[in-house]
């Protein structure tokens, strides 16, 4: 009895959720990009240093020489579209 009694609230409680995918309006490179800069590389570096300084991201390793920084662990942005499909809620950048 209480296998079946279980197995209704569960099947109740589960009917009662929905999820609903909405796709994005605006569209958006896949992550994969390459930039080109007419800045030498020791501008690009300092750019770089003040982009992590200016958004609180912690640097572990920083290597000049070899051009390598990899930050501390940082939230992940969350940014949304509004109903144009234009961004909202950028917090980098």
């Amino acid at each position: 009895m209480k296998v079946l009694l279980y197995s209704l609230t569960f099947l109740l409680l589960s009917s009662c959720t929905s999820y609903k995918t909405i796709a994005l309006k605006g569209s958006y490179s896949d992550g994969n990009f390459e930039a080109y800069s007419e800045k030498n590389k020791d501008q690009v570096w300092d750019n770089l240093i003040d982009f992590f300084a200016k958004n609180g991201i912690s640097i572990r390793i920083i290597d000049r020489s070899s051009g390598l920084i990899t930050s501390g662990e940082t939230r992940a942005p969350i940014t949304r579209e509004n109903s144009k499909g234009e961004l909202i809620d950028k917090q980098l950048g």
